[in-house]
Parts: structure tokens; C-alpha cells; sequence
């Protein structure tokens, strides 16, 4: 497999885990805030990642809410590291 192929599953994994964090409860999410990573290890194609989610407030008032993901790869050949946030409004605007 390329190194492509390698971030693109990395990045399918990444994905998944924050659109699963979107569905958590508010009230789930808001306790998470400013508290340190989740950390999982999982497989990618037959190699260890480690996946850290964490969520802090977008901004000062409190109106959303940041669930950040990345994900390590075990080796700088195929995944050094891959981003991803999703924002969660409270209010409807």
C-alpha cells in the first residue's frame, strides 16, 4: 500500500471517531471541555495508530464547542500526523 492509501484510512478513521464524538450528548461533551485527550490505540491496515480526541469552547461566549482528533502514525514513512475539528453549535443562530 502507498502512502496515500495510508493517510486516506488514517483520515477514514479520524472521521469516523469525530462524527461519533458529534453524536455524544451536549451535556457529554461540555464535561470534556479543557479536560486532557482520549487516547486509543487502533489498527489501520495492519498498523498501531494512536488517536487522541480532546473538545474545548470555538470562543469566550460559550457558543460552540471544538471536538479536535489527530492521529499519530507509528511510522514517518506512511502517517506522521493527521488533523481534524468539528464545531458543535449550542445555539441556534
Amino acid at each position: 500500500m502507498n502512502q496515500r492509501t495510508y493517510r486516506a484510512n488514517g483520515y477514514s478513521a479520524l472521521a469516523d471517531a469525530l462524527n461519533a464524538w458529534q453524536r455524544l450528548p451536549i451535556s457529554e461533551l461540555i464535561a470534556r471541555v479543557d479536560r486532557p485527550a482520549e487516547s486509543a490505540l487502533i489498527q489501520i491496515d495492519g498498523e498501531e495508530m494512536a488517536l487522541d480526541i480532546w473538545v474545548t469552547w470555538v470562543d469566550a461566549k460559550h457558543e460552540a464547542l471544538r471536538i479536535c482528533g489527530v492521529v499519530n502514525g507509528m511510522s514517518h514513512l506512511y502517517i506522521e500526523r493527521l488533523e481534524e475539528s468539528a464545531v458543535v453549535r449550542l445555539q441556534a443562530k
